[in-house]
């Protein structure tokens, strides 16, 4: 749960409004209903904290309180009986510091960064016990129950000899698949089979995580997207957290269900359900629920570069602060000039709207930078690789437009017009990486959204606007131009200095 789902639970449990926990903490109920809503962190500088963890433990004084209390913080009742007791246990859960969201997204963006394009089986690593395969519906208990029913699930839809559509759900904690790391790469193998084989899986996410552990286990998926078999979603409304949910289903062959209580999962009873009609019960369900979902992100491998055009595009539109970071210059500050000479020695007349979708994207940049900032994190190639043309324009190889190369002096031209834009608006600023090397881009724009793609082969995007990745890809992205900051004019004369070194090497 994240710190605003926290306290908007504990606030709810103990009937507390927004007024009576401002006037308690010294604050303003505005604050505490920013908090409540994520729309406000809660600042590390700040001494309320303490206060608040001593607010609640004294408010949480009842049988049920406490009930509930231990449910959430895994502490016994007995042990929650002081009030001081109870103030501790509220501050490390409320408060507790996981890994910051830019150590999570820079996880995240890693990951994808070391995908190497090589698919397949990781072997039989897992030693699985016999599950009774003849009983219409098998009840198992615990972490290692849901193991062996996962595992005979997966199996049951890997050999069924029609493709089907998994559909997948939990928001159970996942140390049944993250405690045992042979059962973790049997499982990893027989998903990659269900992919092979022509099955596709939708899942929906539980944003009720914290972002690293959703972002981790996205990371871990990520040989699976690339296969483009998978389809996320999430559930956009807030949730208790306390009475949790597993829901996998492969229509017409099996499910696994299992619910557990916050801090009991130990004790919890799975069923892997072979009886068709509670098969298609669970379908039901599912579908149900999904209806309530949203996309958490659009996944765009080399093959969809249409559908991803048109995204960029509405996404360059939104009028909105940006922070671009790449290893080559933005198509969006690119001159028409440049663009109309390398899409000629591409042989690209406008494969699907390419040239128009480049001086799109580069007008309503142009109209953006009036009234929003745009900050462009690069960085700049080796002499020698662009005097033997082999920098290439942004997205080329996402096209297979090989030819897409700079010349000399087109990188020149381009360099000379982003020294243009700098003098002409104070919103466009440009930073260098110098020391980085990466295969991916990350465009970012505040409140809007924000598309990662990975370049060298195998290719794949990731579009997402889910607000609260949205905010943490925008926090990573605002401390990576703190890194790099550098005044305009050095920037300018960085960039001139160079466009004129290119110039200088054509006499």
């Amino acid at each position: 749960m994240e710190f605003s789902e926290k306290i908007d639970f504990l606030m709810k449990m103990t009937g507390t409004t927004n007024s009576s926990l401002a006037r308690q903490l010294s604050l303003d109920p505005s604050y505490i209903s920013r908090l409540r809503r994520g729309k406000r962190k809660p600042s590390g500088k700040t001494g309320y904290k303490a206060s608040m963890a001593s607010y609640f433990a004294r408010r949480c004084n009842e049988p049920r309180s406490i009930m509930l209390l231990s449910d959430l913080t895994g502490i016994s009742r007995e042990s929650l009986a002081e009030t001081q007791a109870r103030t501790e246990a509220i501050a490390v859960w409320l408060l507790e510091d996981t890994e910051s969201n830019a150590s999570s997204v820079g996880g995240f963006l890693n990951a994808i960064s070391s995908i190497d394009g090589k698919r397949g089986r990781s072997g039989g690593l897992y030693s699985q016990p016999e599950v009774p395969r003849e009983d219409p519906t098998c009840v198992l208990a615990g972490a290692e129950g849901m193991r062996k029913a996962v595992i005979a699930f997966l199996e049951e839809v890997a050999s069924h000899g029609k493709p089907c559509t998994a559909l997948l759900f939990s928001d159970e904690p996942m140390d049944w698949l993250t405690g045992d790391r042979e059962f973790a790469a049997r499982w990893s193998s027989l998903m990659m089979e269900l992919a092979m084989r022509g099955n596709r899986i939708k899942i929906v996410h539980s944003l009720g995580r914290n972002l690293d552990e959703m972002l981790t286990g996205i990371s871990s998926w990520m040989p699976l997207y690339m296969t483009g078999a998978i389809e996320p979603y999430y559930y956009p409304r807030k949730k208790d957290g306390i009475y949790r949910h597993t829901l996998f289903v492969a229509p017409g062959i099996s499910a696994v269900v299992s619910r557990s209580v916050a801090g009991m999962t130990r004790e919890k009873s799975v069923f892997h359900i072979k009886n068709p009609e509670c098969v298609k019960a669970s379908e039901s369900e599912f579908n149900a629920y999904l209806k309530l979902c949203r996309p958490l992100m659009k996944i765009f491998t080399a093959s969809e570069g249409t559908s991803y055009l048109k995204l960029m595009s509405e996404l360059e539109a939104e009028p909105s602060g940006a922070i671009f970071k790449s290893n080559c210059l933005s198509i969006s500050t690119m001159p028409e000039s440049v663009i109309d000479a390398m899409a000629e020695k591409a042989g690209v007349a406008d494969v699907g709207g390419l040239v128009r979708h480049f001086k799109g994207r580069k007008d309503d940049f142009l109209k953006n930078i009036e009234k929003h900032r745009f900050v462009e994190i690069i960085k700049m190639p080796d002499m020698e690789k662009i005097l033997a043309g082999e920098v290439r324009a942004e997205l080329s190889e996402f096209f297979g437009l090989d030819g897409m190369r700079y010349s000399r002096d087109e990188y020149a031209a381009h360099l000379s017009n982003i020294v243009a834009l700098l003098k002409k608006h104070s919103n466009y600023e440009v930073l260098f990486a110098e020391n980085e090397e990466s295969e991916t881009i990350v465009y970012a724009k505040d409140g809007v959204g924000v598309v990662v793609a990975k370049l060298s082969g195998p290719f794949i995007m990731f579009a997402i606007n889910e607000s609260n990745m949205t905010a943490a890809f925008w926090d990573y992205m605002e401390n990576e131009k703190k890194k790099y900051r550098m005044k305009k004019k050095e920037s300018i004369a960085k960039i001139r200095a160079l466009a004129e070194k290119l110039e200088s090497l054509g006499y």
